[in-house]
């Protein structure tokens, strides 16, 4: 067996927050916008809509409705670059 010495460790450069918690809500946001902009995950818009909405459906169980509201705002920013994707005859639009 190897012994591994503690500096050899790897360790998180920043800690996981606590579910639930303001910092949780902030990840939980930036994640959400993330996927709504296509930088996560690969999936066509429908995919991202649907992460993105369980994550607003998360935040407003806990509480947090400032981010839920946000998320909505690129809910309806994304919904608009698909519909005008989709009269241009292209598959989908990246927003950035």
């Amino acid at each position: 067996m190897i012994e591994r010495h503690p500096k050899d460790l790897k360790v998180s450069p920043k800690p996981i927050s606590e579910y639930g918690s303001v910092d949780w809500a902030n990840e939980q946001f930036r994640f959400s916008i993330r996927v709504l902009k296509g930088q996560c995950g690969g999936h066509r818009w429908k995919g991202n809509l649907q992460v993105a909405l369980i994550i607003k459906d998360r935040l407003l169980g806990k509480g947090y409705t400032w981010q839920a509201e946000r998320i909505e705002n690129w809910i309806h920013r994304l919904q608009r670059a698909h519909t005008r994707a989709d009269s241009h005859g292209d598959e989908g639009e990246r927003l950035h």
